[in-house]
């Protein structure tokens, strides 16, 4: 994706007009043509189509993101895991690694079968919540190895078993990339290779 500042809008077309200029420059002064010249991310695919040229590496719109909604494209990979156990917590209680959330109140925590090693960034923990039955489960604790936990006393529907999404067509991508404080591109090149597909 651009960024929206009118400053990097400007940096960008000089770039654009530096690159055309030394092209231009190198077939006039050396005579050398470029069969392809291509400079078109994701962002300028979207936002600038006069620098399409000969061809275009989109990367993050494969995936159905970057366009802002003006292409019209929706995503097209989702991340999905499922609820392994459910436990009940008493007020007080620390969960996972560091302590780094404390139940306020009687808590019934899921845990999740997807944790750091599988792509999900430590960096979202406990600032952001996956779509999980009728609503959205907060995450809570540190993120694991192998798992993460997440709060579903307000989802009383989820159970072991019941599928939660961490992103895709219910739960935006940009809020988990947010949440960990990086891209979208990134948390989807970070789904780990022992992650299953399914097509």
């Amino acid at each position: 994706e651009t960024e929206p500042e009118p400053s990097s809008r400007d940096y960008t077309l000089d770039q654009f007009r530096l690159f055309m200029a030394v092209t231009e420059a190198v077939k006039e002064r050396g005579g050398i043509g470029f069969r392809l010249r291509h400079c078109a991310n994701s962002g300028a695919v979207a936002n600038y189509p006069e620098m399409a040229l000969d061809m275009v590496r989109p990367g993050l719109l494969l995936y159905g993101y970057g366009d802002g909604g003006r292409l019209g494209l929706r995503p097209c990979m989702r991340l999905v895991t499922t609820v392994s156990t459910i436990k009940f917590y008493e007020p007080g209680t620390a969960v996972s690694y560091g302590r780094r959330f404390v139940t306020r109140r009687r808590t019934r925590m899921g845990v999740l079968a997807i944790g750091y090693a599988d792509g999900l960034l430590r960096a979202a923990g406990n600032k952001c919540a996956f779509a999980a039955g009728d609503g959205f489960a907060p995450q809570r604790g540190s993120i694991c190895m192998d798992m993460c936990m997440v709060d579903l006393t307000e989802l009383p529907e989820v159970d072991v078993g019941s599928q939660v999404e961490l992103f895709g067509e219910k739960c935006s991508i940009y809020q988990l990339s947010e949440a960990a404080g990086t891209i979208p591109y990134e948390l989807l090149c970070a789904v780990s290779k022992r992650v299953p597909r399914v097509y």
